[in-house]
């Protein structure tokens, strides 16, 4: 983005609404239709998709954060994928630095009181989802969705406009995940939450003792952000209880 495009786009802008911007959605983007193995991703997609999705996004935050209206009612909502959170090269990796970009800038901003949040949209409807996918493929994204249905756009817009609002006050450095449920990132956590609750209920049934940790407090989807420093400490726990109890049985 030249500095002469972005002073004359931001003089428009300010001149269209009256007076400095105070919200800016940065959702254009591009895609490699056939999400290739990292492999098979040519340098050229690569580099292709990343200009415009990571270092676009980049260049709007940028000039937004020179540029909104500071003090309160500022807002910035960028748009990612929920595929940032399949670990897939190219497309989602380069979804997956914009929130990371999103949440930088949220920090940076959060003193002038401009939010700056992420939205992720599952599959949607959409000519850029569409472009280079077979019928079939497109059959298999609908069948596999829990609600049996791609997301169209309207599932989408509601929450970016609440995130534009003087509601959202509160909600910064956040990446909102919209896509019917349709999320690997979830289902490793379900996973991993029922390991971590297994644990607990073993050691409380064959070891007889209480853990020291509640079953109710880890009841809930509050506490499975904790999970993940819980785990390395109650394996530490399992691991040493036995050590102690066959180290008990021996000296009998």
């Amino acid at each position: 983005m030249p500095p002469s495009f972005s002073y004359l786009s931001s003089r428009a802008a300010e001149s269209a609404f009256g007076g400095a911007a105070h919200i800016l959605v940065a959702c254009a983007g591009m895609g490699i239709g056939t999400y290739p193995s990292l492999a098979n991703t040519a340098t050229a997609d690569f580099d292709s998709v990343f200009a415009v999705n990571t270092r676009g996004a980049f260049l709007c935050l940028r000039e937004a954060a020179n540029r909104l209206r500071r003090g309160g009612g500022g807002r910035i909502v960028a748009v990612s994928s929920t595929l940032a959170a399949t670990l897939l090269p190219g497309y989602a990796a380069s979804k997956a630095a914009v929130e990371a970009v999103v949440r930088v800038a949220a920090k940076e901003l959060g003193s002038a009181r401009v939010t700056v949040n992420c939205v992720a949209p599952g599959p949607v409807a959409t000519e850029l989802f569409f472009e280079g996918k077979s019928d079939e493929a497109v059959e298999r994204f609908r069948a596999g969705h829990p609600m049996g249905r791609l997301g169209e756009v309207g599932d989408i817009a509601p929450a970016v406009g609440f995130l534009c609002t003087d509601a959202a006050e509160w909600v910064n450095g956040q990446v909102i995940r919209i896509n019917g449920f349709l999320c690997l990132q979830f289902l490793k956590v379900s996973a991993f939450y029922g390991v971590y609750l297994s644990m607990i209920v073993y050691l409380q049934d064959v070891l007889h003792e209480d853990s020291a940790f509640n079953v109710a407090a880890v009841s809930s989807w509050a506490g499975v952000s904790y999970l993940m420093p819980l785990l390395g400490a109650t394996l530490g726990k399992i691991q040493d209880r036995f050590d102690r109890r066959l180290r008990f049985r021996h000296r009998k």
